[in-house]
């Protein structure tokens, strides 16, 4: 990756980390003292100044209760997945679009679905 792009992901993963942290009313003191990382380092995790290894995004994504994957932006869409994934998108939105946003995504979700039923029934 280059710097730009490097820059990019680890500031979008950052701030997955501190919304999930935030959402399980967790401070950066305890996630930091369960991870054994510095309180410093997780903030600047969280901020994109600085990066991590994966070691680092296990012990994090443990103490979180989510998986790797959900922290990276790359999870498959699995029912828990797609809450989150969701959730992500939802927030963009301005309240009263929220309704139908959720609409779409259920059913974008649900014809997805479909479409793996009806390919395995093709299947020879």
């Amino acid at each position: 990756m280059k710097k730009d792009e490097d820059d990019k992901f680890f500031t979008r993963v950052g701030r997955r980390i501190q919304k999930v942290r935030c959402e399980k009313n967790l401070t950066r003191e305890d996630v930091a003292k369960n991870t054994n990382i510095s309180v410093k380092f997780l903030y600047e995790i969280e901020s994109g100044v600085k990066g991590f290894n994966a070691n680092i995004l296990y012990k994090i994504a443990k103490e979180l209760n989510v998986s790797c994957d959900y922290l990276l932006g790359y999870c498959s869409i699995g029912k828990i997945c797609q809450e989150q994934c969701m959730d992500d998108v939802i927030t963009m939105f301005d309240k009263d679009e929220l309704p139908n946003v959720r609409k779409v995504i259920n059913i974008l979700y649900e014809f997805s679905e479909l479409r793996q039923k009806d390919s395995k029934i093709l299947e020879p």
